[in-house]
């Protein structure tokens, strides 16, 4: 299980899953993070998962175009810190993509 800290926040993941995703998606976990720092990043409930909230990111990735990720938050137990775990991370789908860009032109 990966777990690092960027800008603050704390980002975790299987890293088996990461790996899955790079052969099939051609980008890992990792450089999923960045959609998280994406100004222009759109934050949303996705859904519940035996018991767990799940969110998703539609944000802008250097050299990837725009992504979905689905995450869940946890707490570590001893310093309450806010975890993100990255579940899964894909390229947008064209509605999504053109929702994700239709921001713009309300800028």
């Amino acid at each position: 299980m990966a777990l690092f800290e960027v800008d603050d926040l704390w980002f975790s993941w299987d890293d088996k899953k990461s790996e899955r995703n790079f052969r099939i998606r051609g980008f890992n976990f990792e450089a999923a993070v960045d959609a998280f720092f994406d100004e222009y990043a759109e934050f949303s409930r996705n859904m519940e998962w035996k018991g767990e909230e799940r969110y998703q990111v539609v944000g802008s990735v250097p050299n990837l175009g725009v992504i979905v990720v689905i995450f869940s938050i946890w707490y570590f137990e001893e310093t309450d810190e806010k975890v993100h775990r990255i579940i899964s991370a894909r390229q947008a789908e064209p509605p999504e993509r053109k929702r994700y860009l239709s921001r713009f032109s309300r800028i």
